[in-house]
């Protein structure tokens, strides 16, 4: 019995489930890899099923340029009139923020195939760059069409109502939105309006939301906290923290930048030493964006040498550690280490690539 080779269809279906399931899983390069297999196996670029997982991988890794080369490859293979392949790579444009270039992809787009998912893209990509009046009109566009927004669309809205007073008042009538609509009801939204109300300092009314919210997340006891942190209240972060656990939530990293800074406030060294443990306990001692914040616990409560041996255990020191220790010594009163650190630090970041 002779058996037949398979055939380039059947050789394609088999490469592109490998480029689907990796991009499911969030492997990403291993996509990106797979693909390169693909066409190292004299395969003629793919099809409508190949292109939207390697459009999102050049979006999740932010390779722009991989990713205008996955969309000639579309052009080439004829899968682009697809229109998941369209929004993929629409949706890869609007996060790597090329907006020209989304932008025509979506006007390209008939209005009847113009998904949620593409306006979503178009709304989050504008809000994003802070170009809130094209986000407020596409918002309205769709409405007009008879699209209806969803959580994620008025997520995408709120991203770029976070860090400007000026845009708070789009902010709340985006809440006010999402109160007439039903979808203050989902989690993502109430987050990201909680969110808005911290970052403009109106804890009363963040409060009384995070009191109301019947499902927390993690991201929801974080940006409270965050909250109390603003106003230097460290016994309420703690208190809210302890809640947190108490309801079963394991700390993220931005909770516990939280609490080594509400730890710094109080300044009490055996606090200080109970937050290390359990920054040890939760496998984040050694996190880039918490080892300064620790170093400053130490300082802060008068514990110089404990500093010290927190910094030393760093391989690889980056610009703002050296400068939480050297701050550290001189709000000790030891300027003498200061001065020697700061001589040492230019020319070990020299050596750091």
């Amino acid at each position: 019995l002779s058996m037949s080779a398979p055939t380039p269809a059947a050789t394609l279906r088999h490469w592109n489930r490998l480029i689907q399931l990796a991009a499911a899983s969030g492997s990403y390069t291993l996509c990106l890899r797979h693909y390169a297999s693909l066409l190292a196996a004299g395969l003629r670029g793919g099809d409508a099923s190949t292109f939207p997982s390697l459009a999102k991988s050049c979006a999740a890794l932010r390779l722009p340029r991989l990713g205008r080369s996955i969309h000639a490859h579309a052009l080439l293979a004829g899968a682009v009139g697809d229109v998941f392949v369209r929004t993929s790579l629409l949706d890869f444009y609007a996060k790597c923020a090329f907006l020209p270039d989304a932008r025509r992809l979506f006007d390209e787009m008939p209005t009847t195939s113009r998904t949620l998912v593409s306006w979503n893209c178009m709304v989050t990509a504008y809000s994003k760059a802070s170009r809130l009046d094209k986000a407020v009109a596409m918002f309205n566009a769709m409405r007009g069409l008879g699209v209806s927004p969803s959580g994620g669309t008025l997520v995408g809205m709120l991203s770029g109502c976070l860090d400007s007073m000026a845009t708070r008042n789009l902010g709340l009538c985006v809440y006010g939105y999402s109160l007439k609509s039903g979808l203050d009801a989902d989690l993502p939204v109430s987050n990201s309006v909680l969110t808005m109300l911290v970052r403009h300092g109106q804890l009363h009314a963040a409060s009384f939301l995070f009191d109301s919210m019947h499902d927390k997340t993690v991201v929801s006891w974080s940006a409270m906290a965050s909250g109390f942190l603003q106003t230097g209240d460290f016994n309420k972060v703690f208190a809210l923290l302890n809640r947190m656990q108490g309801a079963g939530h394991r700390f993220d990293l931005i909770a516990l930048v939280n609490l080594v800074s509400a730890a710094a406030l109080l300044g009490n060294l055996l606090v200080a030493k109970g937050v290390h443990a359990l920054l040890i306990k939760s496998g984040f001692e050694s996190e880039q964006d918490l080892v300064p914040s620790l170093v400053n616990l130490y300082a802060k409560c008068g514990d110089l040498e404990t500093a010290q041996e927190v910094f030393d255990a760093v391989h690889c020191k980056n610009v703002v550690l050296w400068t939480s220790m050297i701050h550290g010594y001189v709000e000790g009163s030891r300027p003498d280490k200061a001065l020697t650190m700061f001589d040492t630090i230019e020319t070990y970041l020299s050596g750091v690539p």
